[in-house]
């Protein structure tokens, strides 16, 4: 990708994930201070120069992708401004996962409970009250990925959608889960995110 006085080119349009999830080369040709991936990512600054930024966590599909300078404001933002990337995985490294209910059934949940010793299913599940010992916690996305996501899956459906880190001496779970399914944070909170 080149990032110039024009804004953002593609070199080549289409990119391969890994175990890891989709690392962009990028050609900061034009001093641009952002690379802003539309979507729930983590859109890093830039340095002059050539850089490979990632990975992300971008499914395989059609992704929005433009270089900016900051301050901008994202509603004033052409159509021109972003340039098409498509992401491929030949090799099916992601795992897709979608919560089994509506975007109005949903809650978030937000713990720091399990210490950092025990592993990450069981950081989830030590997180989460409502988890029954045969649902099945598996991770999703990128197997390898910098963000550890997991599905508890219930009777064929994802009950809860989370993802696991490090913070401190603690597992940080967060995520939302279907209301009607029970699972809530450790203090019992489920809140709508909307």
């Amino acid at each position: 990708m080149i990032c110039d006085e024009s804004g953002a080119s593609l070199v080549t349009p289409t990119v391969g994930a890994t175990a890891e999830g989709v690392v962009i080369s990028v050609d900061n040709r034009g001093g641009a201070d952002l690379l802003y991936l539309r979507g729930p990512q983590v859109s890093p600054f830039l340095e002059a120069g050539e850089q490979r930024l990632g990975p992300f966590d971008l499914a395989p599909g059609s992704h929005e992708v433009g270089c900016f300078a900051t301050p901008f404001r994202l509603a004033e933002v052409s159509d021109a401004a972003w340039v098409s990337l498509e992401v491929t995985d030949p090799a099916g490294h992601y795992m897709p996962a979608e919560l089994g209910c509506p975007e109005s059934e949903q809650i978030s949940l937000v713990s720091h409970v399990a210490p950092e010793g025990s592993g990450k299913e069981e950081a989830v599940r030590a997180s989460l009250t409502g988890v029954r010992t045969n649902d099945e916690v598996r991770h999703v996305h990128y197997p390898e990925g910098r963000r550890s996501v997991f599905a508890v899956d219930r009777n064929g459906q994802t009950a809860a959608l989370v993802t696991a880190r490090v913070v401190g001496d603690r597992w940080a779970v967060s995520g939302y889960g279907c209301a009607d399914a029970g699972v809530r944070d450790v203090k019992g909170n489920g809140s709508s995110p909307g």
